[in-house]
């Protein structure tokens, strides 16, 4: 397969190996390389990018219907980069919404209230019985 390097990486000697390539519409790869990488960790400092960018692969490999084209490929990375900041955002102290971490903090929470509660019935349960005469 022919892969594709941009005009803006083809002549930087230190940045111009391509990290990923992408498939397009016509059956060739577009290549990104580490400058970009760079770039798009910047802009989205809450997404692991290279991880991003390998589900982007994934999606283009099993949607190839769908593939974007030469001109569209880089507003499909940055429109996907973006919807993942969003996902992902670092939580704020002020911020109302919920995250993931939010979740499993409060799930764990229940389960040791809930595993306490247990253990403190348990023990009234106990005394109960020691207060009760022995029937046999």
């Amino acid at each position: 397969k022919k892969i594709i390097i941009p005009e803006n990486q083809e002549n930087n000697e230190n940045d111009g190996t391509p990290v990923i390539t992408i498939p397009l519409n016509n059956g060739k790869e577009f290549a990104i390389n580490q400058k970009i990488v760079d770039e798009f960790s910047q802009l989205y400092s809450a997404v692991d990018v290279m991880d991003e960018l390998k589900k982007i692969r994934g999606w283009n490999i099993t949607h190839s219907t769908r593939r974007k084209t030469e001109r569209g490929i880089m507003a499909h990375v940055n429109s996907w980069l973006s919807s993942a900041q969003d996902r992902y955002k670092k939580t704020s102290e002020n911020s109302s919404t919920p995250q993931f971490s939010d979740f499993f903090a409060a799930r764990e929470k229940r389960k040791k209230d809930q595993e306490e509660w247990v253990k403190k019935r348990q023990e009234e349960m106990l005394q109960e019985e020691k207060g009760k005469p022995f029937d046999a």
